[in-house]
């Protein structure tokens, strides 16, 4: 079989078609995912459309063959840059066929994110009988802070009864990605997006936790000891308020939700922590119909034209309900973590896109590296005693943080 040969001018101006492709692929799936996301369902059947055009690319078997052809007459930098994107398109090769359940997937997932983001949320108030609407994180905090225990029993009760509503789709949906994996080889679905993402085992994955276990079951027994004095301890209404409500409540007063966002930038910058010049678009604050969950994402991936970087974008979002009890807490810790996640990729110098991303082959566990070290700093006593303070200006005391 005779090669073809290729200039390194022909190698250049592929590589350039491919970052282009997936720029613009990733940007518009990107774009209507967040859409989607912050609770605008007109867009859904463009996210779809999207998603399936954004995967056939990656899928492409058609590209993998050319980037092989192409290393064989490459020099070394063109090398090093086709080796990525081998690399890339080896770790998302999907027959054409096993790609119509991934569609299937898809659709589902979406079906079940809508129903969940637009049901009537909230409880029934154990004295005055009245619904009172409230979405799951603001149910959340209600259980962990609210002193009455009628009303942490109500709004449990509730949150445990939405466990059910989904219930069929989501065995659908189990059954969905096994199919999925199995027919690309994989034992199931958790064992493929380990391989995937983190090139592991479930055996090697699961020898860990079982140490961990070993080494924090002890906590259980605490507990039951702690019952003894702390009646009820155990029930799941209490079991968050008893062990921190009132310290929620005390230490509510240095997160004010109004000026937590000002703390986090002064805090980036004095870390010399910027964004490249990238945008930021941030949406901070729990509404009905928006994703009920923080998380970042980057609709323009850091790319090079003609060798010039050109500045990406970034979004993120988290779910504060202004008057809540610990909402603060909430969002300052979600500026560090999700604003951790943007600066990652914002920052990043890589030539080819397909490095520039948070999907495979970037590990969820180098993912999570930055945005895991700027919120513990959020939780430091360093950061504590420097940037929380209450109206008073008086700073979070280091008995608080003691206890």
């Amino acid at each position: 079989m005779i090669m073809k040969t290729h200039t390194q001018k022909e190698i250049k101006d592929f590589l350039e078609l491919l970052n282009l492709k997936y720029y613009n692929l990733s940007k518009k799936y990107e774009t209507y995912y967040w859409d989607s996301y912050m609770g605008d369902p007109s867009v859904d059947d463009m996210l779809r459309d999207s998603l399936i055009k954004r995967d056939s690319f990656t899928a492409s078997k058609k590209h993998l063959d050319k980037v092989r052809e192409m290393i064989l007459s490459a020099n070394k930098t063109n090398k090093a840059r086709l080796g990525y994107w081998e690399h890339f398109f080896e770790t998302n090769q999907i027959p054409q066929d096993v790609l119509t359940i991934r569609k299937e997937i898809s659709d589902l997932e979406n079906k079940i994110a809508a129903d969940k983001n637009n049901r009537k949320e909230g409880y029934i108030h154990p004295h005055t009988k009245k619904f009172i609407k409230a979405p799951m994180n603001q149910m959340y905090m209600i259980r962990a802070t609210n002193s009455d225990e009628k009303i942490r029993k109500a709004v449990h009760m509730t949150i445990e009864s939405y466990a059910d509503d989904f219930v069929k789709e989501l065995v659908e949906l189990v059954a969905l990605r096994n199919t999925f994996a199995k027919e690309l080889g994989y034992e199931d679905f958790y064992a493929y997006k380990l391989h995937v993402e983190e090139r592991m085992t479930k055996e090697e994955l699961f020898s860990l936790f079982d140490d961990i276990y070993d080494q924090t079951k002890f906590a259980f027994k605490d507990v039951r000891k702690m019952e003894k004095n702390m009646p009820g301890l155990t029930k799941p209404w209490n079991y968050g308020y008893m062990l921190s409500g009132d310290f929620t409540h005390e230490e509510d007063q240095y997160y004010p939700l109004d000026e937590i966002l000002e703390r986090w930038g002064m805090s980036f910058t004095r870390c010399g922590i910027d964004y490249a010049g990238g945008e930021l678009k941030l949406d901070l604050l729990e509404r009905n119909g928006k994703y009920n969950n923080g998380f970042c994402h980057w609709p323009k991936i850091i790319r090079y034209v003609e060798g010039k970087r050109i500045p990406g974008e970034a979004r993120f979002t988290c779910n504060a309900t202004y008057g809540q009890v610990g909402s603060g807490d909430i969002a300052g810790n979600t500026l560090f973590h999700e604003g951790g996640h943007a600066a990652h990729l914002l920052n990043s110098c890589m030539e080819d896109v397909c490095l520039n991303h948070e999907y495979p082959p970037t590990s969820t566990a180098w993912a999570e590296t930055q945005s895991m070290f700027l919120d513990t700093m959020f939780s430091s006593i360093e950061w504590r005693t420097k940037y929380a303070k209450n109206k008073d200006g008086k700073p979070y005391p280091l008995d608080l943080f003691k206890r």
